[in-house]
């Protein structure tokens, strides 16, 4: 953390010594959830290389000292990594117009970003444009590992619409080598990873999660709302 902290303080001074501080936007964030070796994701499930929320639910700010009016204001909404490219384009006085951005007569989908500008979001009271995530779709995926025993994992989907996380197949897994989320084999763990390792997929691989009222993702309740199951479920089709 040390050295991190130094190297984005010789980033500012930099910004200011070419008189190009007050002028910049600096966004500093995470792709990811942290390992459990190295970070900690609690109280949330998961870590890197999964779609639980301590894999996908990361912390960011944004410093701009030109254009914010108001500093240390915490806000909470979604913001999808692809919304950044839209959003930079936007501070740059560039176009997010997919038509000239483009600048070609390829008219199969007039819309080809799938990004939305959230500087309005960041910079003022109004809430979250995005209310829905495609954190993956993948079903093609079999990972195989052999070491500490043979465990095989399958295709999955997460997908959130509003306070619903959308579960199918396997959310992922541990790098412990103890721990494995899913269906995979059974393996002994540690009480203290006992709850965190737990998640509650039903008889067909499918989980739904409120989140607003379940955010450490302990209780499906896909049977209690089979009508929310199929309104995602139409969702993700789109992206097939």
């Amino acid at each position: 953390a040390h050295g991190m902290d130094n190297a984005v303080l010789r980033v500012i001074n930099k910004l200011k010594e070419k008189d190009m501080y007050d002028n910049s936007v600096i966004i500093f964030l995470s792709d990811n959830g942290g390992v459990p070796f190295q970070a900690s994701n609690s109280p949330f499930k998961g870590q890197k290389s999964t779609l639980l929320q301590g894999g996908v639910r990361v912390a960011s700010f944004v410093h701009a000292p030109g254009r914010l009016k108001q500093t240390g204001i915490s806000k909470s909404g979604y913001i999808h990594a692809v919304d950044w490219f839209c959003t930079i384009l936007s501070l740059a006085g560039a176009t997010t117009n997919t038509n000239d951005i483009n600048n070609n007569n390829d008219k199969r989908d007039e819309k080809t970003i799938d990004g939305m500008d959230m500087w309005s979001f960041l910079s003022s009271p109004s809430s979250s444009p995005r209310q829905e995530i495609l954190l993956n779709i993948d079903p093609l995926c079999l990972l195989t590992l052999t070491d500490p025993i043979p465990v095989t994992l399958g295709p999955h989907i997460a997908y959130i619409f509003e306070k619903w996380k959308y579960f199918e197949g396997d959310p992922g897994l541990t790098f412990r080598g103890n721990c494995f989320l899913g269906d995979g084999t059974e393996m002994p763990v540690e009480d203290s990873e006992a709850d965190w390792c737990n998640f509650p997929l039903n008889e067909d691989g499918v989980a739904l999660i409120d989140l607003a009222n379940d955010p450490l993702e302990t209780k499906n309740v896909a049977d209690k709302h089979p009508g929310v199951v199929t309104l995602i479920k139409e969702k993700i089709q789109e992206y097939k």
